[in-house]
């Protein structure tokens, strides 16, 4: 069959082509089975680009497997430089096909490596050095900035790249990773660039979307990753470097943004993305010389001290959050750890609370003493939420009694002070802080709780319990997301 136009601008570039699976002697090879739960016409999801996909057999590589995606007629394509690409059937308009070796079904995206780093952390499983998820992202990261490295050589650019669009598939005992939707691009039915008088412009442009914090220019622009095109100057390279960081720092922290959060002694895997993601890494290969020194696993798993020369900054407490930052922050007002905001003298229970009398209690007295009750056995069982709970139920202390309610809120909010002081040790743990993120956010609903529905009458305890809110939310929200 001859060449199209679009195969003709590939060039292989010392790269076999990728292996079709092991075919049957006789006849065309049966269509691969859909993977288990998934209906055999349902559509792949399998990058951004496309009105649909399927696998199947494959007519631009005669004899062989693997996906088929049908694109609108004013997306048009250009094979990149590199070892997987597209192939466009010329008898089928919009039809364009790839070679896949095993279940298109199967292959994973950098949002599915996401999700299962953070599950894998908040499980405290990505200690191991040698955990399979290290690996991948360590691969991953390495495939993507040498790819982008001969991407620029070829003064080709990364386009749209975003985790959507980047899979993953097995590589020997590892996996590689693979630009699905690179090349593809749309040029509207008619009008100049950025051609935003032209309807149908595809989902995938959409100049608010959920990726667009990625890249330095609008996706209009961003996806022409071809040199030829002549409608934009050729790609950056250092726009695709910063790129890069920032898809680093989202794959590590979940955190999104051009602009990344200053952290002080930052771990090295961090400063490496930081760097990336401000412009101060200028090319591809200086960015994997940096990934050489200090790999992305380590967020997770640093080094031991000794091994491979590693300085003092790759220790086990060199971490993404400034712990040591924090830990100032709570000392600073004296309304946190020893600034006397809960370990002041606890006042002691007043005569009234012990005399007693035959005469029947005052109105209210009975509510109370119920109230107590239920706080002292909360206390007893070292339930510190039932503690909160019940405190915050407690009615209005009778005349002469307040120092009780003072006594045992006093006694709840040291232990609610240690639990931060163990939050904050777990977070001080990379490959626990999912987890100090939940117990930051349960701390801070706790205290909420308490003193949105009964305040310390106060008002130097009151601005003291503020602090604390507002010093532990910070921690929360430095840490991640919770749960």
């Amino acid at each position: 069959m001859a060449s199209d136009e679009d195969e003709d601008r590939s060039t292989p570039l010392n790269f076999a082509p990728p292996r079709g699976p092991a075919r049957p002697p006789h006849g065309r090879p049966a269509a691969p089975p859909p993977p288990s739960g998934r209906a055999a016409d349902e559509p792949l999801r399998w990058g951004v680009v496309a009105v649909v996909h399927t696998a199947g057999e494959l007519v631009a590589f005669p004899g062989g497997l693997g996906v088929v995606r049908f694109v609108s007629s004013e997306v048009g394509y250009a094979a990149p430089p590199l070892p997987s690409h597209w192939r466009a059937v010329p008898s089928e308009p919009g039809r364009y096909e790839t070679e896949w070796d095993g279940d298109p079904a199967a292959a994973r995206t950098l949002q599915a490596l996401r999700t299962d780093l953070e599950r894998a952390a908040r499980a405290g499983k990505l200690a191991d050095r040698n955990h399979p998820l290290l690996r991948e992202l360590d691969e991953t990261a390495i495939d993507l900035v040498a790819a982008a490295a001969r991407l620029h050589q070829a003064r080709w650019g990364l386009g749209l790249l975003q985790p959507g669009n980047v899979l993953t598939r097995a590589r020997g005992e590892g996996r590689e990773a693979v630009l699905t939707d690179l090349g593809f691009t749309w040029r509207g039915s008619f009008g100049p660039p950025p051609w935003d008088d032209s309807p149908g412009r595809p989902d995938w442009l959409d100049p608010d979307g959920p990726s667009a914090w990625l890249w330095d220019h609008a996706p209009v622009r961003q996806q022409f990753a071809d040199p030829t095109s002549g409608v934009f100057p050729p790609a950056d390279p250092r726009a695709d470097v910063r790129t890069l960081g920032r898809l680093f720092a989202w794959l590590l922290s979940g955190q999104t943004g051009r602009e990344l959060p200053a952290v002080g002694d930052p771990p090295p895997a961090w400063a490496v993305v930081a760097d990336a993601a401000a412009g101060r890494i200028d090319s591809a290969a200086a960015l994997a010389d940096r990934l050489h020194d200090a790999a992305l696993s380590e967020y997770f798993a640093p080094l031991p001290l000794g091994e491979e020369e590693v300085p003092l900054s790759r220790g086990k407490n060199r971490w993404l959050i400034p712990a040591v930052v924090g830990m100032l922050a709570l000392m600073v007002g004296g309304a946190v750890l020893g600034l006397g905001l809960l370990n002041r003298p606890r006042p002691e229970a007043t005569a009234s609370s012990t005399t007693r009398s035959t005469d029947p209690p005052p109105a209210g007295v009975g509510p109370f003493n119920a109230a107590l009750a239920a706080l002292d056995a909360a206390m007893k069982g070292n339930d510190r939420a039932g503690a909160f709970a019940a405190l915050a139920k407690v009615p209005p202390a009778p005349t002469g009694r307040q120092g009780e309610i003072d006594a045992r809120r006093a006694r709840v909010l040291d232990d609610w002070l240690a639990a931060v002081n163990e939050a904050v040790a777990t977070g001080s743990d990379p490959g626990r802080r999912f987890e100090a993120a939940d117990r930051f956010a349960a701390l801070h609903a706790e205290l909420k709780q308490l003193t949105d529905s009964r305040p310390a009458p106060d008002p130097a305890q009151r601005e003291k319990e503020h602090q604390c809110l507002d010093i532990v939310s910070d921690f929360a929200r430095q840490l991640g997301p919770p749960r």
